[in-house]
């Protein structure tokens, strides 16, 4: 599949069948998480799959979390966050050369030659980033 078709097919499924489209995280986790501290969830969405993707956030109970649509740059990291749960490979290099900035990085097939590293924590899942920020707060 080239790039084209899949980004074609990625717009389908979210215009269409974003019901079907399971959650990464645990909702109760994801509310804690946003009462907690201030969270946004950043997307490079087109104008759309935007609006399924607030329909998808209200269906499944965590539509308090403020969805933030912009252009990135060619460095992620310059968004203006602190945190970041990111699978994104490159985000890891970009936040070691960024000053107060940390990524939890969910496992992926496509990120494995990332390491562990003051800056960078790789977690199995987006719940064990969720629960080591919650468990991080607490101290």
């Amino acid at each position: 599949m080239h790039i084209k078709e899949y980004l074609e097919y990625y717009e389908h499924i979210w215009k269409k069948r974003w019901r079907e489209i399971p959650l990464l995280a645990d909702p109760e986790l994801i509310r804690r998480i946003g009462n907690t501290f201030d969270v946004v969830y950043l997307t490079n969405r087109s104008n759309g799959t935007r609006m399924p993707l607030l329909n998808y956030c209200e269906f499944h109970g965590i539509d308090t979390i403020p969805v933030v649509s912009k252009e990135f740059s060619n460095d992620k990291s310059q968004n203006g966050f602190d945190i970041y749960i990111d699978d994104y490979p490159d985000l890891a290099a970009q936040i070691e050369q960024s000053a107060g900035k940390f990524l939890y990085l969910p496992k992926r097939p496509y990120n494995t030659e990332v390491k562990n590293s003051d800056k960078v924590k790789l977690v199995d899942n987006v719940n064990e980033a969720l629960q080591d920020l919650l468990s991080r707060a607490k101290r």
